[in-house]
């Protein structure tokens, strides 16, 4: 099986940079992870206030770079040198060559257009780096720029999943998006 990237990629944009998570992000993260405004529309097991919760993830999504099923960058405000998100491939099937994302950001840094640079890398990496055929994300309906953004990029809804996330004891649709290779280079 191919690896997903012999070393873990870095992009910088032009305000952020798009790097590997470590331990020392830990207190940057635990800012926007434990906001419940950055969580309202994420499962309950995105909010993270323990250092040693956000610890196990960074170690996770890292371990699973190096088992070649997921990769989650950092995004790094290059003038403060601090992490404001996190986004990546929580699953690739290289087999099936298919990836699911997702992605979460600051409030301080919502509608500045950070994270649709981001995502327009993350589709470079995922079609042009590691060769997949499809790309899918899954928004609660309510996440209106979550679904703002998956459009303007292309991604078309495909279905609804009823009932598919439990959250706070109450049942929540999924939407379903996809964007194929061929979309993308259209």
């Amino acid at each position: 099986m191919t690896p997903l990237m012999d070393t873990f990629p870095e992009y910088e944009l032009e305000q952020v940079l798009m790097r590997k998570l470590n331990k020392d992000d830990i207190d940057d993260m635990q800012i926007y992870l434990s906001d419940k405004d950055v969580n309202k529309y994420l499962p309950s097991d995105a909010a993270m206030q323990d250092r040693a919760e956000i610890k196990a993830m960074i170690e996770n999504v890292n371990k699973g770079f190096a088992n070649n099923n997921k990769i989650r960058w950092g995004i790094v405000d290059q003038e403060k040198q601090k992490v404001i998100g996190d986004c990546g491939f929580y699953k690739i099937d290289l087999t099936n060559r298919t990836g699911e994302i997702s992605y979460r950001l600051s409030k301080d840094y919502w509608n500045q257009g950070i994270m649709s640079k981001v995502l327009d890398k993350m589709l470079y990496y995922g079609f042009e780096e590691i060769e997949l055929n499809r790309v899918e994300a899954s928004v609660i309906p309510a996440n209106k720029g979550s679904i703002y953004l998956l459009e303007k990029k292309g991604f078309i809804k495909e279905g609804v999943l009823r009932d598919s996330l439990l959250k706070n004891d109450k049942y929540y649709n999924l939407i379903v998006y996809s964007i194929l290779k061929r979309d993308y280079f259209e």
